[in-house]
């Protein structure tokens, strides 16, 4: 966001976003590119308890740091409990269903999964159509900041994967979970 001169509320975005963990749709996709999705959800799950704590703090930082004169503040247990309802009580759902019930989870994931990509792409169109009138003339100042973002995270993600010896498989998880934010989080909050 400093790199990049943003202003302060689109700093404050970028740095919300870049604080929000992989989410499910980073499952999916590790899925679907052949990736470690045990892996990948793990890394899910570690993140988004994680995040229940780290968001909040980043976040704060990120006001005062870009706009600021203290008067908007994130607050901190609100967040956290929001935070813990949208990641950690339906993460703690899927893992105890998967462990204890893995027939009907099995059976489950098929739909699933269509159910995930559905709800991703009504979660997009929703907040395109709600924020058309700006996302133009955002789109001139963020596309570069962005693009540059998720373009390093996701070789950052490789990189790791390969320096820590997890393969193909695992080097594609580590880049889709670290180049992947949960923007549903990130909208919601």
């Amino acid at each position: 966001a400093s790199l990049f001169g943003l202003p302060g509320p689109l700093a404050v975005g970028v740095v919300l976003l870049t604080a929000c963990p992989g989410g499910p749709s980073s499952n999916l996709y590790t899925y679907y590119a052949r990736g470690d999705v045990a892996l990948s959800v793990t890394l899910t799950a570690i993140s988004g308890f994680a995040t229940i704590v780290t968001i909040p703090l980043w976040v704060n930082l990120a006001l005062s740091t870009y706009m600021g004169d203290g008067r908007v503040q994130l607050p901190i247990i609100t967040t956290m409990l929001n935070i813990l309802a949208v990641v950690g009580v339906p993460l703690v759902l899927g893992m105890y269903a998967r462990a204890n019930y893995p027939t009907a989870a099995a059976r489950a994931e098929r739909w699933a999964k269509r159910l995930a990509v559905l709800m991703l792409v009504i979660l997009i169109v929703g907040a395109v159509a709600k924020e058309r009138a700006r996302i133009v003339p955002y789109l001139a100042t963020l596309a570069l900041p962005i693009l540059t973002l998720c373009t390093v995270s996701i070789l950052f993600g490789f990189a790791v994967g390969y320096l820590t010896r997890l393969g193909p498989r695992g080097a594609t998880t580590l880049a889709i979970e670290v180049g992947m934010q949960n923007g549903s989080l990130g909208i919601g909050l």
